[in-house]
């Protein structure tokens, strides 16, 4: 903690745990608190597979027994981009509830992305250790043009430092 309301954050997110030859992520950056239950991160990170610098922000918010955040990632000079929404209830302190949303592509072509949702379960098991289920409905685009649809399962193995 830099101070009360100003913290350091560095997230990795290696390629083994992405099925299908995503690349490995890694994110430095700093988050600011300026209100209880708001939480703004601005980070700078790298996309290793294709050697590109990318800037992402990272909103969130906490009520009580509901939080959320939001992720948007652009990389240079490519355009390629991330989105993620999640909307969360804790139920226990094991097990949160909620809905999310998730999709990539390039910001310079629209047609490029694919975007998903759905409903989601968030496990968490003491303060290191996540699992997080979910089953989004997914969008994208299909090899001889147009657009698909179908059910894209997520399998989320979380350690929190």
């Amino acid at each position: 903690m830099v101070e009360d309301t100003v913290d350091v954050r560095a997230h990795f997110i290696p390629g083994g745990n992405l099925m299908n030859g995503l690349s490995p992520y890694l994110y430095l950056g700093a988050a600011w608190k300026p209100a209880k239950w708001l939480d703004l991160e601005l980070d700078l990170g790298v996309d290793f597979t294709n050697a590109e610098p990318l800037i992402s922000l990272k909103p969130s918010i906490k009520v009580d027994d509901f939080w959320a955040w939001a992720e948007l990632d652009v990389q240079f000079p490519s355009y390629s981009g991330y989105w993620f929404v999640q909307l969360q209830y804790k139920l226990h302190d094991v097990v949160h509830i909620g809905v999310e949303g998730e999709g990539w592509g390039n910001w310079a072509k629209p047609t490029s992305w694919s975007n998903g949702a759905g409903p989601n379960v968030l496990l968490r098991f003491a303060q290191y250790f996540g699992v997080d289920l979910a089953l989004h409905l997914r969008e994208g685009s299909a090899d001889g043009g147009g657009r698909t649809w179908g059910f894209d399962p997520f399998v989320r193995v979380h350690l929190f430092f």
